[in-house]
């Protein structure tokens, strides 16, 4: 199943494996969706904490034509 592909795929996976570029895009990846969380955790109604982290994620997020 897949599931087991990516399961066997990851634990294999070493740090020292990843292309500098790869690991730059994952801890800004990372940061951008602690920036949002952190932002949508300050919204008092659960409804505008969502739009708001949907919002977020869309403009930091990158786009896949970058």
């Amino acid at each position: 199943s897949y599931s087991e592909i990516i399961s066997e795929f990851l634990v294999d996976l070493r740090y020292n494996d990843l292309s500098e570029e790869n690991v730059t895009l994952a801890k800004n990846l990372f940061l951008d969706w602690l920036t949002c969380a952190y932002v949508g955790s300050a919204e008092e109604d659960m409804k505008s904490a969502s739009i708001n982290y949907a919002n977020c994620l869309l403009y930091t997020s990158p786009s896949p034509r970058d």
